[in-house]
């Protein structure tokens, strides 16, 4: 068995404003968080997580506001794909080449278009609205009404609760 080194094993999990602000800079051009946490110099994936739970010198604000400029960045490369496809649309005829690279392309702008829109979704995101009124765009009318039971639909009424609540069998089955 060896004996500890006093050393401890992995990254150390440093915060330093430097650091963090070098991360946030990778993510606002494009860069995923996983990307940048792969490299040996940065801190691990989880260490990073633990700055925006923990909300490490206001790293969690900072985060939110990166991730809404790698969002508005990757809105921008959709652009800028989108305008590309055009000249990428060439190839030998018959080959499938040209068909191959538009779909590749459509292929990024979609991803990108989805990630935008997971990462400010109420910005990039799809929007849904729902609206409820009544006639002409006026408040709902609502009415109450009372009914009188006569003793034998109470009756009747009670045997479909009986049912319903599994105490009874319902007439005419055995």
């Amino acid at each position: 068995m060896s004996k500890p080194t006093g050393k401890p094993n992995g990254r150390p999990p440093i915060y330093t404003p430097e650091l963090a602000e070098s991360i946030l800079l990778r993510m606002c051009e494009g860069e995923s968080l996983r990307a940048i946490t792969r490299e040996p110099t940065m801190p691990n994936f989880s260490t990073v997580y633990k700055w925006i739970l923990d909300d490490e010198n206001g790293f969690t604000n900072q985060y939110a506001r990166a991730r809404e400029i790698q969002a508005a960045n990757y809105a921008e490369q959709v652009l800028a794909e989108s305008e590309n496809a055009l000249g990428v649309a060439s190839g030998a005829p018959g080959t499938g080449e040209a068909g191959a690279r538009v779909m590749a392309k459509k292929l990024h702008i979609d991803s990108l278009k989805w990630i935008a829109g997971k990462l400010d979704s109420p910005k990039w995101g799809h929007k849904t609205a729902t609206e409820i009124s009544g006639p002409d765009g006026g408040a709902i009318q609502t009415e109450a009404k009372t009914i009188d039971i006569t003793p034998e639909l109470q009756t009747e009424l009670d045997k479909i609760l009986l049912v319903n609540q599994g105490m009874q069998k319902p007439e005419g089955i055995e």
